[in-house]
């Protein structure tokens, strides 16, 4: 994309309206972001009157928690104020593909470590939508929809310990040879490494946790009463699943095109059942899936889908296995194929 004097792709505009929020951009920059949002006054329209609300209602909140020393802005001030992050929001939003963009953080939880009392914040992923997290060690995080994990503002001790308590994720973790990073997941599964990159997932509706390496190496243990039992280190195109319901593991190999493919917005099916199928399409699109249907264990779907619109997906999965849908607002009907009258 181009902005007047500032040539850019869209992680490098991603990181200049960072700065132009945090007040750290130069003057070029503040000059060629207020020139491109005064010519995107329209930009606004690719949101919902809903979504449009909900995402002021988020930064007027930011807003207020940002100003805890100054006297509280009336409210119609404050949605002046916020009327070029609304617009920089829903441009961004044409840009990367998605609905909106918001940051949900959570009340600060407080657990206890390896005796040490270590404050953790809570970052959670909508339905529908995806987000990236750079901690203070600066290990990059992204976090596929409907994710809750949470991290320390500042990593202390001998360790840097990380908890995925739901979901997705893809770790690019900055080396530190004397400071582990250790991700805590389901089922007392962690992940240690030094420094490499690897993808968790950990949705708890499918009953199954799996890990894969991209770069570097992993060690998986699980914890067994007060003991933990090593399950293996893993190198790139290796990995290991866990399957909760028998509680046994299952080492695999991967192709490196198909880890995390999910980060460049490819949604991939592979022997998904119906339960499965609802889960998938809950999360990638928002919506909300209701199954008339059991799940046949002989019915399943495989397929790769990049860029594609919730009714091409479905359209496709029809060819695979016979089903009828109804798809009204954002409720989404799944039942077996009705019979001809």
């Amino acid at each position: 994309m181009y902005i007047k004097g500032i040539e850019m792709n869209i992680k490098q505009f991603g990181i200049l309206v960072d700065r132009y929020l945090s007040g750290n951009a130069s003057a070029i920059e503040i000059h060629a972001i207020d020139q491109w949002l005064n010519k995107s006054e329209e930009s606004t329209e690719v949101l919902s009157d809903q979504e449009r609300m909900k995402l002021q209602d988020e930064l007027l909140q930011q807003i207020r928690q940002a100003m805890p020393d100054q006297a509280p802005l009336k409210q119609g001030a404050l949605i002046r104020l916020i009327k070029p992050y609304l617009r920089i929001a829903a441009m961004l939003a044409m840009l990367i593909g998605l609905t909106w963009l918001y940051q949900s953080y959570q009340a600060n939880k407080t657990v206890t470590i390896s005796n040490n009392k270590v404050t953790y914040e809570t970052y959670r992923t909508p339905k529908g939508l995806k987000a990236m997290l750079k901690l203070s060690d600066g290990s990059l995080i992204q976090l596929n929809a409907a994710t809750v994990f949470k991290y320390p503002k500042q990593f202390q001790g001998a360790t840097r310990e990380v908890i995925l308590e739901e979901g997705e994720a893809f770790f690019e973790v900055s080396p530190n040879a004397h400071k582990p990073f250790i991700v805590h997941a389901a089922h007392q599964i962690d992940t240690k490494v030094l420094g490499t990159s690897f993808n968790i997932n950990s949705y708890r509706a499918t009953g199954r946790l799996t890990i894969s390496v991209n770069t570097g190496s992993v060690q998986v243990t699980k914890a067994s009463g007060k003991s933990k039992k090593t399950m293996g280190i893993f190198i790139p195109g290796q990995g290991l699943s866990y399957h909760a319901k028998d509680e046994q593991f299952e080492y695999h190999k991967l192709d490196a095109t198909e880890l995390a493919v999910w980060k460049n917005n490819i949604l991939v099916l592979k022997d998904a059942d119906f339960n499965e199928l609802k889960q998938r399409l809950e999360n990638w699109y928002g919506i909300e899936v209701h199954l008339h249907t059991k799940a046949d264990p002989t019915v399943l779907f495989t397929g790769r889908f990049f860029n594609k619109s919730l009714n091409e997906v479905l359209h496709a999965l029809q060819r695979i296995n016979h089903f009828h849908y109804e798809l009204k607002s954002n409720k989404l009907t799944i039942e077996k194929e009705r019979k001809p009258m």
